[in-house]
This record gives C-alpha cells, structure tokens and sequence, in this order.
C-alpha cells in the first residue's frame, strides 16, 4: 500500500518579502477583531471562528468547514511562524480555543499540510447549529471578488470585539497560492492570519482560500499602504479535507446484528479513543454495560461485521499509527481478542467490513493515504490477513461496500476526488476487481448502500451537496444504473440505510440540519419513496447507525446525542410508529 508522499519545503510563492500577518506576539484581553473594512451583519459569516493560541500568545482567524473542524493557517501554532512547514501535527503546543457564534471549544488535534500555510484542527466537542463553509471546487481566476471576514485589528481598533470583512480583488494565481489586494481600504491585520477568503456567487458562499500573508496596509499601528496578501488555495483539496474529516473520533457508533444469539451489537469510540461495547438480547431486560473490548487507542470510530463461518463477531479500527486492528468475539466468551494488526499499511476512514459467504472470508475496504481504495481479507483457517492490494486506479474520499450473495460478489462503492461515485466488484472466481464504473452523473459528499432482497436491485442512497438525499439503483433487467433521484424534499448531514426482509422495504435513517433522526423507506411496487417522518424527538451530534434485527422483525438504529450518550430507537412491524430514545447504559 503506498505511504505518504515525501513532504514538500513550504515556501511563499507570492509577496515573498511581505511580513507575517495575523500573528499577535502579545495579547492583552481577547482575541482582536477583524479586517478593517464594515462590521458584518448579525449572522453573517457565522462559521468564522475567533482562535485564542495560549495564555495571551497569539490570536487568528478560521473557519468552520465541519461541526468538527476549523480550517486555519499552520504559521499561527508554529513556534516560527515564517517556518509552518516546521509545525508537527497532533495536538497543539499551546491550549488554543475557537469560538464561533456563541460557542467556545477548545482545539484538540491539528492536521497539517506541508506544501502551503494551512492546518485543520480539530474541536474536541462538535459545534452544531451553526452552517459550515463549503470548500470551492472550482479553481479562482484573476479578476474575482472575494471577502475576506475576520476577528483581527482595524485601522482605529487593537482588539475590536466584533466581526468586520473586507473586499479584495484577486491579482494572480500559483499552484499553492493566490495574491489579492484589499479595495475600499480592506487589509489583512494581525489576528487575521487563516481567516477564510470567499466567494460569493448566486447568493451562496463558499471557501477559496485562507489568509496567510500581508503587507497591513492601514492597519493600526503599521505605517505601511499597500493592502496587498498572499492566501494558500483550498479550493484543490476537496479530497484532503474530507479525508481529515473522516478521522474525527466523534463516538461514532457501529451495529451488528449477531443471528447465533439473537443480539444487538453497538460499538463506540470512548472519549479516551478506546473502543467499548454493548449488545441486546432479545428478552432481555435491557442492554448490557459497556465492556471494553481490548486495550488500545484509535483515531476513528469502529466497524462490525458477523462472521457466520466462525460464529464471531468481528471489529476493525484504526490505530494512532493509522493501521488498522482487530478484535473479534464468539457468543460462548466473556472476553474479546486482543487487537491485532490486519497488515503493514497506513489508511485513512471509513474502514468498511464485509462477510463474504460464498468464499467465508472477511473483506476489509479501505482508503490508502494515496487516497485509492485497497483491500485485505482472511479466510477461515488462514494463519493471518493477506497484504493490502489495490482495488483498481482511481482517487476517493469516501467508501461503502456490501456483499450480494446470489451475485456471489462484493461490491464496493466510493465518492471520487470529482465528487462523483463510482463502483467496483469482485465476483467469485474471477481474478480481481473490476474498473472502477460511473452510477449516475452527480455530486455526493457521503453514501451508504443495501441489497434488496424481494427486488434482486442493488441500492445506492447519496447525500448531495446540496443536502439532499438521492437514491440509484441497478437490476439485472437493465443491466444499468438508474439516474439519481430525489428521495423526499429536506435537508440532512448523515445518512444510513437497512433492509426490512419482512415488510420488503428499504429503509434510510438519517441526520437533518436540526439535528433531529428522520425516516423514509420505499416498498416493492410503490411509485415512489415515503415522505420523511421523525423517529423520535431528540438532538443528535452523530450520523445514525442501522441494523435489521431479524429475530424481532424491528429496524434499530442508534446515535450519539449532544450529551455524548449512546441512545436507541426501534420500529416493529405493524406498530404505528418507532419507540422513543431510550439510552444505553
């Protein structure tokens, strides 16, 4: 599997005699205020966070690109800000926190380039209610618009202590890097260091690039006139940013449904980065405490999946190395094995696990840090897990895959660096993976994906970008995907979905913007899909996880609430609606 390309000398490509902007030396109160341009209205930019680096060290400007992460300039934690491709990643040197809106969290773990002046970091709690800034995935040209919104100095305050933006016209373009000059007496001041630009286009905005240098023009306490900055470009990493997003160890839950014992499974990621464990069984009184499987730190949540050769149930994770481990546990033991390694190769998340029944084998898919999607498997009796190997050429950001057993085939389905999402199987006897083949024209920033059983058709729910959620499918009738189509009107974060073998539906549970867990499903010979219902009443950090728990004949689904607490809701067929959340231990 490959590695990490070797790291690049960062280097100003633009205004490579300007000064560090937005790095405050010495702070007396809170973080400063904003480019000297107008106040921003109430509302605006709320996705701009105000960093505060240390006891009064420095102060600068972000943005919240996920409710779990900031995206800034690398030069504000590194001790040598004219050095950033010096600042190792991992947790922050200093305590730094962001507050956006009227939310402080503080900084956990910072992600870092080393070709530009940029770093994401990670809040240690989820800031939710507020819109996130979409990344541009359009590249900027000579002659736009942008503003540039920011908690740094104007030119009459030190510590202003609201939010201003200024407007800027952009100059030229690099490969890492682009100039602008600020108009109307706009300027990058210090405590404007990593403040987002933005392009503003059909009444929505998106984020172009962050502010890294500056000449200050106009900012109090500097004699300098030209307004002129060097930012590093987003708008080219869409696949890194959503690669660190899926690192986030936000107590994302896993569920398995365990036939031998008729029980329910749930994994999480603790707040400790270790992985706990708590199942139900059916006439139970309740579900278990949590148990943890084995001692060791991740950085991403779990995946499950049952073994029904071994009769075991089987957990990947991935390590703090970025390899992956696994444990695994039989119904007829108190204990689960201790973690080992599937084999040498560091990835990146969602780790997707899948039982092969034709071959009694389990596959693991997941993403290299080259950004292809690569495979391991063991078969039953083997001594250990094969070496990774590549699926086929192509780059991703996101991977989904199930097994489809009167095909005989794995299928794996994963969003590439366009945005577009494409698949590719493995059919018993065959000798590898097909190409990687295009569904439907689109672009989607999450998936998940379920067999339906009655209607042998392979089904494909997407989360578009503009939050709505699609839906494909492929029948051996037409030999074709489907084109995308619209499930029910609303707008959502997370999706996940099930088979109810005994009403023959396809379910989807999924996250909306207010937090909230809702529901559609689709019937065998239905014109179209259920509208969108409300499981129960609740506020969730998480994206939903579901099973089918064939025992109960009861859809399951479970997520992380606000309180960081596991909770549970079911539907049973023939009831008149799903139970309210009940929390796990």
């Amino acid at each position: 599997m490959s590695g990490i390309t070797a790291r690049a000398s960062w280097k100003a490509t633009l205004l490579t005699t300007a000064v560090t902007a937005g790095v405050l030396t010495t702070l007396s109160a809170s973080p400063a205020g904003a480019v000297p341009g107008d106040p921003a209205a109430g509302g605006s930019y709320a996705y701009t966070a105000r960093l505060a680096i240390g006891d009064n060290v420095r102060a600068c400007t972000g943005a919240l690109v996920d409710r779990y992460w900031v995206i800034t300039a690398a030069s504000c934690f590194a001790d040598d800000p004219a050095q950033p491709q010096a600042l190792p990643a991992g947790a922050p040197k200093w305590k730094t926190t962001a507050t956006v809106g009227d939310k402080t969290v503080d900084l956990a773990e910072l992600v870092t380039r080393q070709d530009r002046d940029l770093v994401m970091a990670r809040l240690a709690t989820p800031v939710t209610g507020v819109a996130t800034l979409p990344v541009a995935t359009t590249a900027p040209t000579t002659g736009e618009n942008l503003r540039v919104p920011g908690y740094g100095r104007t030119k009459d305050e030190w510590i202003p202590n609201k939010l201003h933006s200024g407007a800027f016209t952009l100059d030229t373009v690099a490969a890492t890097a682009i100039a602008t000059t600020g108009t109307g007496g706009a300027a990058i001041c210090k405590g404007d260091t990593g403040a987002p630009a933005i392009r503003e286009k059909n009444g929505k905005a998106e984020l172009v690039a962050v502010a890294s240098r500056s000449w200050q023009g106009g900012c109090l306490g500097e004699t300098e006139t030209r307004t002129g900055a060097s930012s590093s470009r987003v708008d080219d990493l869409g696949a890194w940013v959503q690669q660190t997003r899926s690192l986030t160890p936000d107590n994302r839950t896993t569920t398995v449904y365990e036939p031998a014992a008729q029980t329910s499974e749930v994994f999480r990621l603790g707040t400790d980065r270790q992985i706990y464990g708590s199942s139900f069984k059916t006439g139970s009184a309740g579900w278990s405490a949590w148990q943890l499987l084995a001692p060791r730190e991740f950085v991403s949540g779990p995946t499950a999946v049952y073994h029904a050769d071994k009769n075991t149930t089987e957990v990947f994770a991935i390590g703090t190395d970025r390899q992956v481990y696994h444990s695994w546990h039989n119904p007829g033991s108190s204990t689960w094995a201790d973690w080992q390694l599937l084999a040498p190769g560091k990835v990146t998340g969602p780790l997707q696990a899948v039982y092969h029944a034709d071959k009694n084998t389990i596959e693991v898919i997941a993403l290299g840090d080259d950004q292809q999607v690569y495979h391991s498997w063991y078969t039953t009796g083997a001594t250990s897990w094969s070496t990774w190997t590549l699926v086929a050429p192509g780059k991703f950001t996101t991977v989904n895959a199930n097994y489809i057993g009167d095909r005989r085939t794995n299928q794996i389905y994963a969003i590439g660096d366009d945005g577009q999402i494409y698949q590719s199987y493995y059919t018993t006897g065959t000798t590898g993976w097909t190409p990687w083949q295009l569904l439907a024209p689109g672009r989607y920033t999450a998936l998940s994906s379920v067999y339906h059983a009655d209607k042998e058709t392979i089904e494909v729910a997407a989360l578009g970008e503009d939050r709505k959620i699609y839906h494909s499918w492929y029948s051996d009738a037409t030999w074709t995907w489907s084109n995308f189509q619209l499930v029910a009107p609303g707008t959502f974060t997370a999706l996940s979905t099930a088979y109810q073998a005994d009403k023959n539906t396809i379910e989807i549970v999924a996250l909306d913007d207010s937090r909230q867990i809702q529901h559609a499903w689709y019937t065998t010979g239905a014109t179209s899909w259920s509208t969108w219902t409300l499981v129960a009443p609740g506020k969730f950090a998480t994206a939903p996880s579901t099973l089918y728990h064939a025992d109960k004949n009861t859809i399951e689904t479970v997520a992380v609430g606000d309180d960081q607490q596991v909770y549970h809701a079911w539907y049973t067929t023939g009831t008149t609606g799903w139970s309210p959340w009940t929390k796990l231990p």
